[in-house]
C-alpha cells in the first residue's frame, strides 16, 4: 500500500495539453481525492500500472467525446471496462481476485465516489478548453 503524501508533479508544458497529460492531471487529482477520503492505495502516475494509466487515458477520451452527458457516463464507461476485463462487484477493491466495490450503478454510489467522477470531467473541460 502506498502511503506517501499526495503531490503533483508537472509534466513539460508542451504536453501539458494532451491526453495523456490530462490523463495524468485527472489520475494525479483522484490519487488525492482518495486519499483524503481515506484511500491510500493509489500510486502515482509514474508508477501505476500501465492499466490503470490507460483507463484515466480512455476516461479521458471518452469525457471529450461526450461533452454533454450525464454525469455517469464515465462510470459507466470505467465499469464496462472493468467488467470486459474480468472484474466483478465485490465488497472491497482487490486487484489480484478482481473485485471492487464501485462496480454498482452510478446512483448506488457513495456520494464522494460520484463527486470523483465528477472531478475527473471538470479537469478535462478545463484543461481542454484551455489552449
Amino acid at each position: 500500500m502506498n502511503q506517501t503524501p499526495v503531490r503533483i508533479v508537472s509534466d513539460h508544458m508542451d504536453q501539458q495539453h494532451s491526453i495523456e497529460g490530462i490523463a495524468r492531471v485527472c489520475h494525479e487529482a483522484n490519487r488525492a481525492w482518495c486519499y483524503v477520503n481515506g484511500d491510500v492505495s493509489q500510486a502515482e502516475w509514474a508508477e501505476a500500472p500501465a492499466w490503470q494509466r490507460e483507463s484515466a487515458i480512455r476516461g479521458v477520451e471518452l469525457a471529450l467525446a461526450n461533452p454533454d452527458a450525464p454525469d455517469s457516463v464515465l462510470h459507466d464507461g470505467w465499469s464496462a471496462d472493468k467488467v470486459r476485463d474480468g472484474w466483478q462487484y465485490g465488497p472491497v477493491k482487490d486487484t489480484q481476485a478482481k473485485t471492487h466495490p464501485c462496480l454498482v450503478p452510478f446512483d448506488q454510489l457513495p456520494a464522494h465516489q460520484q463527486a470523483k467522477d465528477r472531478l475527473f470531467r471538470a479537469i478535462v473541460r478545463a484543461l481542454a478548453n484551455s489552449n
